[in-house]
């Protein structure tokens, strides 16, 4: 929320006055409709809003290319000398951090500078806020253990860091100084700045970019930011590869006047779904939400088509994809467990739904190799440091909230240079903003622990959060009781050097275990494919050698999978230590970014599991009613509930073969 009397504070501080002024002289376009800087919340967090109503597909901030601080610039700086006689650290054919370094390395020069550098008055507007400035009390607060490890980690890592380029750097008396222990904080701050506020996808290379990194970060109605080139705009003759967007975008900002076309007016998937299928809803009113909207619309679709089943609506008002964390060792694992359905699927369909104790053990195999054994563990200090930085290698998908950023075709570049004037990275609103309203951009499908972890900060509702839980492969046999959860779920696993080499006893730790993401608005199918697994050695009853792994076929079975889980969860839920009515009864006014953070960051692993459970117990009560009428129409079943869609849509992939 927008808090007016920070802001004011704020507008009144010298070094933001000298910001902006330094902005504008060197060619910076800021619209009249934008406010920097702006406060919100209690806490007074500091980010970009808007004065008045904007409009959707409008350039609002546009930066010459003169203020851009790219990797490609920065090889060719003061301290090109320095990049090219330490290959290993700065040359990316040898080092996925290369331009990370080099950045690093080079805001780490000018803020050694201070008021003599031409960036200062960027450098100090600036303030770090990650969790290198949290205090043991504050990372206390998380309730999360392996959250802390594996920050730890970073920081240990980061000091090594330190003291290795520390003694690069001190080759260079005649750009560094001689430096000692009191510019480790400069170094932190450095190494934090380029991790929290560098762009890259869809860019030349990574790169800085002032003012445009003022705006923080949202899944809902982003903007987004292209590389525009205004005279190639204005002749309207792209050359190479080039794509024109003045038929999209207003570009006013950039004294261009053109027509836009109304195909591009609506920008947001949820609203443009709204717009295409409204006819279908039955109440349209003020004040009702997108979400509402689209569940009614998707209420109304089954309804009308009685052949129509949840799992075939056609969009989803809540994401079902994964978030950017998912590695390709997580795209195996989709795919092994898809190989898998796929081969039961065929069993039931040539009606030959006994399982021998051949073909059991060889889906228990391919289940315990679902991530390969000679995979390396990847979190070395390379990676650590890359991961932080908003590069965004990962080939996104066309995300229903987010925005795109410039066109894939102008991955080449090639009609770009570094020192043309007419180039511009251009802020453009994806959809209309309110006045008073934060202006955000879209970093990556994130979830909180990511956030937290490299930029410092969570999101309210974050659809991308997910909750990591890890439990064990093949545990030994055990007594059915209450102490079963806890010897299932790894709890003490992350240390420094699980962390470095991902091994206990030379054994890869994906060997022995195997992590599962909670999201919040689907049932977790790896979740309970584990427990059916996990439970065959238990299970006595007498359709026990007809059991799948994926697809279930026994009523009887199946309540005790879900019965399990659901008490697997709930020992979860027992296990922070503050209460979660009690951390949504807490006064957020006297909270600090950082206790704010940490309440944010709990209580969403708290909801995630919390609305798991919820899953697991509509699962439950739909198969006790299925045990008492095998004939029950399902979709009529929850039709017949409130909230139909919502169960519907979290328990689709369950039911589509139950």
């Amino acid at each position: 929320m927008f808090n007016s009397q920070k802001t004011q504070e704020l507008c009144n501080q010298e070094k933001y006055i000298h910001f902006i002024k330094w902005c504008k002289e060197n060619g910076a376009l800021i619209s009249d409709e934008v406010q920097y800087p702006s406060a919100f919340g209690a806490q007074g967090y500091t980010g970009i809003s808007a004065k008045m109503n904007i409009a959707a597909n409008k350039v609002i901030i546009a930066i010459p290319n003169k203020l851009i601080i790219s990797h490609h610039k920065v090889l060719k700086s003061e301290l090109s000398d320095m990049f090219k006689a330490h290959k290993p650290f700065f040359d990316d054919q040898i080092t996925a951090d290369a331009e990370f370094n080099c950045l690093a390395l080079y805001i780490f020069y000018h803020k050694l500078q201070g008021e003599k550098s031409f960036w200062y008055p960027y450098l100090n507007v600036v303030e770090q806020h990650t969790m290198f400035e949290w205090r043991n009390r504050d990372l206390f607060n998380l309730q999360d253990q392996s959250l802390i490890d594996e920050f730890m980690y970073i920081q240990s890592e980061m000091d090594k860091s330190w003291y290795k380029f520390k003694g690069v750097m001190n080759k260079y008396p005649q750009y560094f100084g001689c430096l000692t222990e009191e510019h480790k904080d400069m170094f932190y701050w450095s190494n934090e700045f380029v991790m929290t506020r560098c762009f890259g996808w869809t860019l030349p290379s990574t790169s800085l970019v002032p003012m445009a990194d003022m705006l923080n970060h949202s899944n809902i109605n982003p903007a987004t930011y292209h590389l525009i080139n205004r005279l190639i705009e204005q002749n309207g003759q792209p050359n190479n590869r080039y794509t024109l967007k003045r038929e999209r975008i207003d570009l006013k900002l950039l004294e261009l006047d053109f027509k836009i076309d109304p195909k591009y007016q609506i920008r947001n998937t949820q609203e443009a779904y709204i717009q295409t299928n409204k006819q279908l809803l039955v109440h349209e009113f003020e004040g009702q939400t997108t979400r509402d909207k689209i569940n009614q619309i998707n209420y109304n679709v089954l309804k009308l088509w009685k052949e129509k089943q949840a799992w075939e609506l056609d969009f989803e008002s809540s994401s079902q994809s994964e978030d950017n964390d998912t590695d390709s060792e997580d795209e195996d694992k989709i795919d092994k467990l898809t190989q898998i359905r796929k081969k039961e699927l065929k069993i039931i369909q040539e009606k030959n739904t006994k399982l021998d104790q051949k073909y059991t053990q060889k889906c228990q195999d391919i289940i315990t190799s679902i991530i390969p054994k000679n995979a390396q563990y990847k979190q070395t200090q390379s990676t650590i440091q890359i991961k932080g930085k908003r590069t965004f290698e990962e080939d996104l998908e066309k995300d229903q909230n987010s925005s795109e950023s410039s066109d894939d075709s102008e991955k080449d570049f090639d009609w770009y240079n570094d020192d043309d004037d007419q180039v511009y990275f251009c802020i453009t609103t994806a959809g209309q903003i309110q006045q008073g309203e934060q202006i955000y951009t879209f970093y990556g499908r994130r979830n909180n622990r990511f956030l937290l972890l490299w930029y410092g900060f969570t999101m309210n509702n974050n659809k991308y959060n997910s909750f990591n839980l890890r439990l064990w492969l093949n545990p030994e046999p055990m007594p059915m009781n209450d102490q079963i959860y806890s010897k299932i779920i790894v709890t003490d696993i992350v240390n420094l050097n699980h962390l470095k080499y991902g091994q206990i006893n030379g054994v890869p730790i994906n060997q022995l275990s195997k992590e599962i993401k909670l999201k919040g608005s689907k049932l977790q199918e790896d979740l309970i494919i584990y427990v059916r697994l996990f439970l065959m050695a238990y299970y006595i009853g007498q359709d026990a050698n007809s059991i799948l792994l994926t697809i279930p076929v026994s009523i009887d079975f199946e309540i005790q999978v879900f019965d399990f889980t659901l008490k697997l969860l709930s020992y979860l839920a027992q296990k922070f230590k503050s209460p979660y009515q009690e951390d949504l009864n807490l006064n957020l006014n006297n909270l600090k970014c950082e206790e704010y953070f940490a309440l944010n960051y709990r209580i969403g692993q708290k909801e995630l599991i919390l609305l798991q459970i919820n899953h697991i117990m509509e699962a439950l009560k739909l198969l006790r009613m299925l045990k008492q009428q095998p004939k029950l129409n399902i979709k009529e079943y929850f039709m017949q509930q409130s909230n139909s869609v919502e169960k519907m849509r979290a328990l689709r992939y369950y039911i589509k073969y139950l």
